[in-house]
């Protein structure tokens, strides 16, 4: 059902099951310090600190800050950059 869910596979699930997957990834998501990019839900529009561990978070943020300040890059899971 992940898989399904994020990728949205037409035909693959209806609507209660499509669902009773996104209640399922919900109840995984509270436990875990970070997430798979690949595999995020588009409906929930992930913000992508959620995609690593807070410290990971602020040293990628800083990196953005030095070698991307006008943020250019900021397309799939933008970074923003710090300060």
């Amino acid at each position: 059902f992940v898989m399904a869910v994020a990728f949205d596979i037409p035909g693959l699930l209806d609507d209660a099951e499509r669902e009773k997957a996104r209640s399922e990834l919900a109840a995984i998501a509270q436990g875990r310090l970070a997430a798979y990019a690949n595999f995020a839900d588009p409906a929930s529009n992930p913000d992508a600190a959620v995609f690593s561990e807070p410290e990971a978070w602020a040293r990628l943020r800083a990196l953005k800050a030095q070698w991307d300040p006008q943020n250019l890059f900021a397309g799939n899971h933008n970074i923003p950059p710090a300060g």
